[in-house]
């Protein structure tokens, strides 16, 4: 075994809050990768990190080293423009299960990796196992034959990309340095680098269901993760969208899967319609598919309209192993046995809306299962009313689906704020970073 490796010297530079030079944050990558690093110095770095700060050029140098510590996707064979998403996560979001299909279907080829349930918000590998037979776990060969065929892919990050984004998040997590924008646009970007895609949208979250707290630092985010992209030769552009309440009208598992299924079929365009279509707008036009946002949104309605989104989803959920009645019968998702009614206790408007508590009672109703993974994929609510809302005394707000729910009447209830005077309901987008 090779000898250990020291980073007193690192620590004590960032202590003092001095930038460290990019050799410094591959020694440090390297170090985690191979074993050889002492996680005691790995936390102390990252914390010191955290409270002291990095700047542009640092968040670059360790994002790189960290596509380094791994294989990249090689997307060159696919039909181009090969385009890429990522959100920084919320609740009811179901953007992924609508815009890589509706984007395959407007002529570019979509490679997704998404990730499992983190914290409050439901991840999109545990709403597609939902549906029956569906596989994520594809290796690079399948997942670029998949891509070839069906022009979309949905799969989990393999073990050998980024590896060293796995270790270092696990004592971010530990050390309750997940917060600092530099290490999270790091992690983001270093992922979406290795991916492979020419062009990739970030859709920046910010609101009382998302990480991000406020514009400001959503901004911050967004900004900085839109940097490294360019740096690193990629077309990026952000969104900075409202997280104030679901995105979708469902919020859980295999009921994300299907609202996300009535939106490709043409029958819903709530919220999650407006917000795809916006997002896969910018990305067609940078893209070069079309000449503009608004030439964008007129093919991405036809795709829609003709039914082609629709039956790129059946195709790609066929491609991976899962069966492709579902997007006509959503029944095959199956439902949870058990539900409860959350009732208005007066009149007024509905203020505002508590998306992380209401995210980790969605949680409790699906049970954890190994790793936390939820258990009862059938288990959510269903949203009754929005933001903005005149609502009446024992009209309903939501109904929830899944383990006891009775149990969570009170608590779904204190999630929701009804006053006297009116709110305006929140933007969906509030600033474009091109």
């Amino acid at each position: 075994m090779e000898d250990p490796l020291d980073l007193r010297d690192l620590v004590e530079l960032k202590k003092q809050g001095n930038r460290l030079p990019s050799g410094a944050w591959r020694r440090l990558v390297h170090g985690v990768v191979e074993g050889r690093a002492d996680e005691r110095q790995v936390a102390a770095l990252l914390m010191a990190a955290c409270l002291r700060g990095m700047d542009e050029e640092e968040a670059f140098h360790l994002t790189m080293a960290m596509v380094e510590s791994g294989k990249r996707l090689d997307l060159s064979s696919l039909p181009t423009p090969r385009l890429d998403k990522h959100s920084t996560g919320g609740i009811g979001d179901a953007v992924t299960l609508v815009l890589v299909p509706w984007l395959a279907a407007c002529g570019a080829t979509v490679v997704k990796l998404s990730g499992a349930s983190l914290g409050f918000t439901g991840g999109t590998l545990d709403k597609l196992r939902a549906i029956p037979g569906f596989r994520t776990d594809l290796g690079a060969e399948e997942l670029l034959r998949v891509a070839r065929k069906v022009g979309a892919v949905i799969a989990a990050q393999g073990p050998d990309l980024v590896p060293a984004d796995k270790r270092l998040y696990a004592l971010r997590d530990l050390t309750s340095t997940l917060e600092s924008p530099a290490l999270i646009a790091s992690s983001v970007m270093s992922k979406k680098i290795a991916a492979g895609a020419d062009v990739i949208a970030l859709d920046v979250k910010v609101g009382m269901g998302a990480f991000m707290p406020d514009l400001a630092a959503a901004r911050e985010l967004a900004l900085l993760m839109v940097d490294i992209g360019r740096r690193a030769g990629k077309r990026v552009l952000a969104l900075v969208s409202s997280m104030d309440q679901p995105l979708a009208g469902r919020v859980g598992y295999a009921l994300e899967v299907e609202e996300a299924l009535e939106v490709l079929r043409g029958e819903l365009r709530g919220r999650l319609f407006h917000h795809c279509l916006e997002l896969g707008a910018e990305l067609l036009a940078a893209g070069g598919l079309c000449s503009g946002p608004g030439e964008a949104r007129d093919l991405m309605l036809r795709q829609l309209e003709g039914g082609y989104a629709l039956e790129v989803m059946a195709r790609m959920i066929e491609a991976q192993g899962g069966d492709p009645r579902v997007v006509e019968e959503p029944g095959l998702l199956g439902r949870a046995s058990e539900e409860a009614i959350v009732l208005c206790p007066q009149d007024g408007y509905l203020q505002s809306f508590d998306g992380r508590r209401f995210g980790w009672l969605v949680r409790r109703l699906a049970g954890y299962g190994a790793g936390g993974r939820p258990l009862n994929l059938a288990a959510g609510a269903l949203m009754r009313v929005s933001l903005g809302d005149r609502v009446e005394r024992d009209q309903v707000l939501c109904i929830l689906r899944g383990e006891k729910p009775e149990e969570e009447v009170g608590e779904a209830l204190s999630c929701f704020r009804v006053g006297e005077e009116p709110v305006p309901p929140p933007p969906l987008v509030l600033e474009r970073i091109t």
